[in-house]
């Protein structure tokens, strides 16, 4: 004879006997045999019936289905002792029927007697976190329940909490995070995050958001300048808030940019960050990994170089059965390997883009995958697609060539500071295969920038086998001086790259030809294995101060650094991340608004004596 156990996510179990020939679940006292709680249950959810070949399982028309080892259960199933159901949060699993003398135990060690003869229960090990695991299964269950409302996430100070809370959960410490939980704080940190990034950029500039942690950015948005924290922030400066509407391509919309801290000379205060200045970045955090169409079990294990029973084992799944459902969030408790996420890019066709095989070749792409990810879909100019891309690490180009070498006639000299000064004997950067002008009119630069500019995109092209293409924008006017909407920018000492673009992404109309304004690359549709090639051979040239990039997105530099072999000097040398954001170590230095580029600033050359700044090394 068998008899029913059934889990709660809290750890407590129950047995239930059969009642005659069959068992009913449901959220509904009054309907069913066993009343279970949680908003995935359904009134009348499943049952369980004994017949001559053993115990029939059977789903009864439930909302949010009923799994049978990790399995949607579509028709009436045997069950079996070992098996796992799935109804909702709670575990059934089918045991031998107890014998009367099994029932009995001894008082557990969180049982004592007091003096007066009652129970007294004691706290026990991990109070707290049993406490905060009712708490936030309360949260996430009506969350389920209501269809997954964004106005049901966490808020700050909770969700600050939540994350702690299941970042310190141990192996074998019950009850375990559930899944639903996991998804649960995970949207509430994107919540949060595009609640931050709306807040950076106003009404009327667009929303970003983050994909767990950034998921799109601005479309429209100016190469704009930043104040940097620490020592030498008297070099460097901020945008002006709000910058006049300009018809130059130096403005592209017009949009100003957002000073973040006060300038060091007159101007104020600008405004406030939205984010603890004080926050850290988490370099070792286990990883939420987005499954995507078609990938299994095994696919996600060998991505962060662990074992699929580990995979199986932190996410309650049955490691016998590799299928995955598309866009579930998996736990990676201790991964080997930090790869960046993959992306999810929609990309609109163009004309002449008329078939599966030729998108497939754009984006490098299978055929059958394209068409699985577009189901029914039909090619036509306008129709929107969708692409699954996993960036990889790139490999230096081969076969190695020389690289040229760039000199410079060192007549253009960088006069005083770069948001106070002018630029003497101005080079405009010349047009090369190598990179794309955005504004050549406002492309004029000391002799030091553009000879160790043209180097660093030289080598870039080289060590790293990205041919995408790469947008460089404005550096300074022919004779330096203000260049609005930017602040900086005077002395030709700072030029705005945009970040390079995963293989496919980029369309030259997405430049300002045709009196089209420029789109620039959104967040998903970077390729930061390209844009940590790139910085670090602009770092490599010995002439850069700063590169200027959002504390957020610096994470996805550093974790491609990693990936690409940056040493543990090079890392903690060049790139503030995980420091605060107001830390003044490393050449990237925290920048509010760059979001679609970064800003390089190049240091004054040792043959500039009215440059005004840190000197490069002769």
């Amino acid at each position: 004879m068998f008899e029913v156990r059934l889990t709660t996510p809290d750890g407590s179990s129950r047995t239930e006997p059969f009642r005659g020939q069959s068992l009913t679940l449901g959220r509904e006292a009054s309907l069913n045999d066993v009343a279970l709680s949680g908003g995935a249950v359904s009134s009348r959810h499943c049952k369980l019936e004994l017949g001559p070949q053993g115990v029939v399982l059977t789903d009864v028309g439930s909302t949010n289905g009923t799994y049978l080892n990790n399995e949607r259960v579509g028709v009436p199933s045997p069950l079996r002792p070992g098996d796992r159901v799935f109804v909702g949060s709670t575990l059934v699993e089918l045991v031998p029927a107890a014998t009367p003398s099994a029932v009995s135990r001894a008082p557990s060690s969180a049982e004592l007697l007091s003096p007066s003869g009652s129970i007294v229960r004691t706290p026990g090990p991990n109070r707290k976190y049993r406490e905060l695991h009712g708490r936030y299964l309360r949260y996430a269950e009506q969350w389920e329940y209501e269809g997954r409302p964004q106005h049901l996430a966490l808020k700050s100070d909770e969700l600050a909490r939540a994350t702690k809370w299941m970042k310190n959960a141990q192996p074998g410490m019950l009850p375990e995070v559930s899944r639903l939980q996991r998804e649960f704080i995970a949207t509430s940190r994107k919540v949060a995050a595009s609640k931050r990034v709306t807040q950076i950029l106003g009404v009327g500039a667009g929303v970003v958001a983050l994909a767990g942690a950034i998921t799109a950015v601005v479309l429209l948005w100016p190469e704009s300048d930043p104040e940097p924290t620490g020592q030498d922030a008297s070099t460097a400066t901020q945008d002006s808030e709000g910058a006049e509407q300009e018809n130059n391509e130096g403005g592209d919309d017009g949009i100003g940019g957002f000073a973040e801290v006060a300038p060091d000379g007159p101007g104020g205060a600008g405004d406030a960050d939205p984010d603890s200045p004080d926050e850290i970045g988490v370099v070792d955090s286990p990883i939420d990994h987005v499954v995507i169409p078609f990938e299994t079990l095994p696919d996600v294990a060998r991505r962060y170089g662990v074992s699929l029973d580990d995979v199986a084992q932190w996410n309650f799944l049955n490691p016998d059965k590799p299928e995955l459902v598309a866009e579930t969030t998996l736990l990676i408790k201790s991964p080997k390997r930090r790869p960046l996420p993959q992306t999810r890019v929609k990309y609109t066709v163009d004309t002449g883009e008329n078939s599966w095989s030729k998108l497939a070749s754009r984006f490098e792409v299978p055929v059958t995958r394209l068409q699985a990810y577009n189901p029914g879909a039909k090619l036509a100019p306008g129709t929107e697609v969708v692409i699954w891309i996993d960036p990889k690490p790139y490999k230096p180009r081969l076969p190695r060539k020389p690289l040229p070498q760039f000199t410079v006639d060192r007549r253009a000299v960088s006069i005083g500071k770069p948001n106070a000064g002018k630029l003497v004997g101005g080079i405009q950067l010349p047009e090369s295969p190598l990179y794309i002008r955005r504004t050549p009119r406002l492309m004029w630069g000391s002799s030091q920038t553009i000879s160790n500019l043209q180097q660093a995109v030289a080598a870039f092209r080289q060590d790293v086998d990205y041919d995408g293409e790469l947008i460089l924008s404005d550096i300074s006017a022919r004779d330096g001086g203000l260049l609005k909407p930017h602040k900086s920018h005077q002395a030709g000492r700072d030029i705005d790259i945009w970040l390079p673009t995963i293989k496919g992404v980029y369309k030259k109309k997405y430049l300002n030809s045709g009196g089209e304004k420029p789109r620039r690359p959104m967040f998903e549709e970077v390729d930061w294995y390209a844009v940590w090639g790139l910085v670090r051979a602009l770092i490599k040239t010995g002439a850069v101060q700063y590169v200027f990039l959002d504390w957020r997105y610096q994470e996805f530099v550093y974790r491609a650094a990693v990936e690409m072999g940056a040493t543990e000097e090079e890392l903690d040398e060049w790139i503030q991340w995980p420091r605060p954001r107001v830390s003044s170590k490393g050449i990237f230095r925290h920048s509010l608004d760059h979001l679609s580029h970064i800003h390089v600033r190049f240091l004054c050359a040792p043959w500039e004596p009215d440059c005004k700044g840190a000197v490069a090394k002769p």
